[in-house]
C-alpha cells in the first residue's frame, strides 16, 4: 500500500481483520520468543502492556493501514483509537481501560518449551523462486493445511533470499499431512520438504563432519537469517535525524522517544530508543 498523509488514514471494516491478525502475530508464540524488542517493551510494564503507538509504528503495520513514516510519539490519537477498535474483540489480547495499550491475555511461557512446540509444527521447504513473497506462499500452503506463519531464509550478510523457507502450521499433524504429500510442486518445481527438527539435525551432523565449531542456530548459521511474516519497525524515523534505524530481523522489533524534560535531552533519549526499533520484526 502507498504511504499517505497521516490525516488521511482510513481504517475500514475490511482492513480490521487484517489488523487483528497482524497484532496477534506480533504477540504470538510464533513470533514473541524471537522478538527481543517487543519482549523488552513487555518487561518494562509490570502488567505486560505495550503502547499501541509503538506497534502502529512498525513498518509492516504502517504499510498495512497506509500510515506515513513517523516517530512513535507522532502516531495520531485517532489512528490509535481506530486500531484499538479493531482489536477489542480479540480472544488472545487485552486492551487497557484507556484503549491505548495492549498485552497478551496469557503471558508467554517457558521460551525453550514454546520454541520446541513451534519447531514441532514447522517444516523446512525448498526450492522457491527468488521473487516469491510471503502472501503467495501462505496462499499456496493454506490449500494443504492451516498456516501460522512463514519465514523466508536469507543470507546473513547480503539478506538475499536463499530460496528456502520455514513454514509453521497449526499442529504437528498438519506437518505430517504435508510430508505425506509426495507430489508437491511450486511453479513446476518439485519441493523438498522435511521437518524443521530433521533439518537442524542434518545441519548439526554436517557441521560435525566438517569440524565446524560453535552451536548451530538455524536462524543465524548456515549463512542465513530468517525473515518473519511481519516486518519490524525498521523504518521509523527519528524527529531529529530522519534516518532509518537498524533492525534485527529474525524477528526483533524496535521503537522510540519521550516528552518534555529539555528538548535536547529528550531528543537524545528518543534517538537511542529509535535505534533499537530498527532491529526487529
Amino acid at each position: 500500500l502507498p504511504l499517505i498523509n497521516r490525516k488521511m488514514v482510513n481504517i475500514t471494516e475490511e482492513i480490521k481483520p487484517k489488523i487483528l491478525k497482524q497484532v496477534e502475530f506480533y504477540f504470538s508464540d510464533s513470533n514473541l520468543p524471537r522478538d527481543n524488542f517487543l519482549k523488552e517493551k513487555i518487561a518494562e510494564d509490570p502488567s505486560g502492556f505495550v503502547d499501541l503507538n509503538i506497534i502502529i509504528a512498525f513498518q509492516r503495520f504502517r504499510e498495512l493501514i497506509g500510515l506515513e513514516q513517523c516517530p512513535v510519539s507522532s502516531v495520531p490519537a485517532e489512528v490509535v483509537a481506530s486500531v484499538a477498535d479493531a482489536l477489542k474483540d480479540s480472544t488472545f489480547l487485552d486492551l487497557n481501560e484507556e484503549k491505548t495499550r495492549i498485552k497478551r491475555k496469557t503471558p508467554l511461557g517457558d521460551e525453550q518449551e514454546v520454541r520446541k512446540r513451534v519447531d514441532a509444527r514447522s517444516l523446512y521447504v525448498k526450492p522457491f523462486p527468488l521473487s516469491v513473497n510471503i502472501d503467495s506462499l501462505t496462499e499456496f500452503f493454506n490449500k494443504i493445511a492451516p498456516v501460522n506463519g512463514i519465514r523466508l531464509r536469507r543470507h546473513f550478510t547480503s539478506k538475499a533470499f536463499k530460496g528456502s523457507v520455514f513454514v509453521e502450521f497449526e499442529t504437528p499433524e498438519d506437518v505430517e499431512k504435508v510430508l505425506a504429500a509426495t507430489d508437491l510442486e511450486y511453479e513446476g518445481a518439485p519441493l523438498l520438504c522435511m521437518s524443521k527438527s530433521a533439518y537442524i539435525e542434518a545441519k548439526v551432523s554436517e557441521r560435525k563432519r566438517k569440524n565446524i565449531r560453535g552451536k548451530f542456530n538455524p536462524e543465524r548459521n548456515d549463512d542465513s537469517s530468517v525473515d518473519g511474516l511481519p516486518d519490524g519497525c525498521d523504518n521509523v524515523e527519528d524527529d531529529a535525524s530522519s534516518k532509518k534505524r537498524p533492525r534485527e530481523e529474525g524477528e526483533e522489533e524496535g521503537e522510540e522517544e519521550e516528552g518534555e524534560k529539555e528538548e535536547g535531552e529528550e531528543k537524545a533519549e528518543e534517538k537511542e530508543e529509535e535505534k533499537k526499533c530498527e532491529k526487529k520484526g
